[in-house]
């Protein structure tokens, strides 16, 4: 995301207390990257195998967040 720095508390405020409680409800919270990053690899693989192409580069972003107690 890409937004106004005046606007980074409350997109951390946002952050802490909405969207964070809901990820942390979802199958697979800590775990989901490897494994959609494992199924996002073998279609890739077939994609390029079938035309003929081959995988140039794949990059990989991780955003941390960091809670804060009031």
């Amino acid at each position: 995301m890409e937004g106004p720095p005046e606007l980074m508390d409350e997109g951390l405020r946002q952050a802490g207390e909405a969207v964070l409680p809901q990820g942390r409800l979802l199958d697979g919270f800590k775990e989901a990257m490897r494994v959609s990053e494992e199924a996002a690899n073998r279609l890739r693989e077939g994609s390029a195998e079938a035309g003929g192409d081959t995988i140039a580069s794949v990059e990989r972003y991780e955003v941390g967040l960091i809670e804060v107690e009031n």
